[in-house]
């Protein structure tokens, strides 16, 4: 019998997942937080021999208590949520509190200095929020940046109006013609802005840019060059290292 573990990135959002045997990513989901939080997002596995599932969360206790009752209903197991430390895998905390970091920030963190040891970087993980981290070549996590991300700078300036904010995915650095499309492309430059500065930054240390989160798919095609590197699942990947 094969024995899986299940990784969950539990955002905001969106709740993304993936199915690990033998070191191996077998299978991966991803659904609306929110909406689909029950046994129909784990259909695809839930007769599968899941023995340890691994949860990054940074949502409400309420949504979390939901998972961790799925989970035992599905697998009979406990879920397992990582937390934030004052050090932990090689990696330094910079917050005089280290529990008040967001565990995503922190589990991102992990797997880019493990991954990319001895590199001055900068993780950009494009989601809800872009959150920005910046970690020395020693693995010291000296700080960041938390920007409203696509999606909320729109709502900012559309909110109160009767027009619909425009999908991330479909703007472009075009100027406007309407209003939508003006304030959807504005927030997209915005994001590329604040981006490329931060390549600046790491250039001039001879440092990484790494994209991450659901919006790096669309704000990875406006940055170039071999200083940045997109990983879509690098929260995901930090518990390769956290064992």
């Amino acid at each position: 019998m094969i024995l899986f573990n299940l990784e969950i990135d539990l955002g905001n959002s969106y709740c993304k997942w993936r199915l690990v045997a033998a070191g191996e990513v077998v299978k991966r989901g991803v659904s609306q937080t929110q909406r689909q939080l029950n046994t129909e997002m784990f259909e695809s596995v839930a007769e599968l021999a899941v023995v340890k599932v691994k949860v990054c969360s940074v949502v409400a206790d309420a949504i979390n208590q939901q998972l961790s009752a799925l989970v035992d209903r599905l697998w009979g197991v406990s879920a397992e949520y990582f937390k934030v430390q004052a050090r932990c895998a090689g990696v330094t905390n910079s917050y005089a509190v280290p529990e008040k970091m967001g565990a995503d920030r922190w589990l991102a963190s992990i797997a880019a200095v493990n991954l990319y040891a001895g590199q001055e970087l900068c993780i950009a993980d494009c989601g809800s929020a872009i959150n920005l981290e910046f970690v020395t070549a020693r693995g010291v996590h000296i700080g960041g940046y938390i920007l409203p991300g696509l999606r909320l700078m729109q709502q900012a300036l559309l909110k109160n109006t009767a027009l619909v904010s425009s999908a991330a995915s479909r703007a472009d650095l075009q100027l406007g013609v309407d209003t939508q499309s003006s304030v959807a492309n504005g927030s997209l430059l915005m994001a590329v802005a604040v981006l490329e500065k931060m390549q600046r930054e790491m250039q001039q240390k001879e440092g990484l840019l790494l994209l991450t989160g659901g919006d790096s798919a669309v704000l990875k095609d406006y940055i170039e060059g071999d200083d940045v590197i997109y990983l879509p699942e690098l929260v995901l990947q930090g518990f390769a290292f956290v064992e």
